[in-house]
């Protein structure tokens, strides 16, 4: 039941988003029936069908609980609900307007339809703030990510590329170098180790309390990952050196305090040789 109300909260984050797809769905049934036009029965066979019968077993705690109990909810949603309402959304409202007789009348309702996008639109400035970068290299990838993956794998001393990173730059490794392996990813801990949930709820307390490094370094050597990277203007109790990690390199040195998450200064840890197992 709790991961059927989650699902249902997670619809529900965007009414507007629901409140569309319902009414395309109608919109789409009605040329169906009206008119027989051709792409309306495509969408319908194609997506209305599929994503409705998808989004009832969903919703039905039954069922919710055989196909989600392994995987992430969101990442079932993400291809059973984001994509193909993605698709309707568009298809449909451009369906419409081309139906519509006078060119007027288009004009009209297209303007009206992309004031509407913008209006609901406020989530656009909270991605860039995740997502936005300056593009500096032909990967689009922070180039702070870059230049501590590089670093990684092409130290010598610790054959295993297994590092420890925090929110947002673990958005980017697996993108860049997915031989490097890591405790966790993105922002998610559900189903993973206890210790490696430990591990990211400890580093999660950056700019929220003060963060203790010797127990970062125990749960990182615990669990063998030999590299950690953490903010060079953290709020720490003790020292990565108190449990076994020397510092090794650094990126973004001198950053002003403003910087923005990938424009930080980040210092990477290596566990010393004598504490390799």
């Amino acid at each position: 039941m709790v991961t059927m109300r989650s699902i249902f909260a997670y619809f529900w984050k965007a009414p507007e988003r629901v409140v569309f797809f319902v009414a395309c769905c109608a919109v789409t049934w009605y040329l169906v029936w009206k008119y027989k036009d051709k792409t309306a029965i495509l969408l319908r066979n194609k997506i209305v069908i599929p994503a409705s019968i998808l989004i009832v077993l969903f919703l039905n705690p039954i069922s919710t609980h055989f196909l989600v109990s392994r995987v992430e909810e969101t990442q079932y949603l993400r291809f059973f609900w984001l994509i193909p309402v993605a698709i309707l959304l568009a298809a449909v409202t451009v369906l419409v307007i081309c139906r519509l007789r006078q060119r007027k009348a288009k004009v009209v309702v297209a303007a009206a339809l992309s004031v509407l996008l913008l209006a609901f639109g406020g989530n656009f400035a909270r991605l860039t703030i995740t997502w936005e970068n300056a593009r500096p290299n032909w990967y689009k990838i922070p180039q702070s990510v870059i230049e501590l993956c590089d670093y990684i794998e092409q130290d010598d001393a610790q054959p295993e590329k297994r590092a420890v990173f925090p929110y947002p730059m673990n958005l980017w490794v697996r993108q860049y170098c997915p031989e490097i392996e890591m405790p966790f990813a993105w922002g998610s801990i559900d189903g993973i180790e206890k210790i490696n949930a430990d591990l990211y709820t400890e580093i999660s307390k950056h700019n929220i309390e003060p963060i203790n490094l010797r127990e970062v370094a125990r749960m990182s050597a615990e669990k063998g990952y030999y590299y950690v990277v953490l903010w060079a203007d953290g709020d720490y109790l003790n020292s990565m050196e108190d449990g076994g990690y020397e510092e090794i390199y650094r990126v973004n040195k001198g950053a002003a305090e403003n910087a923005g998450p990938y424009d930080e200064e980040y210092i990477l840890y290596r566990m010393a040789k004598g504490k390799v197992s």
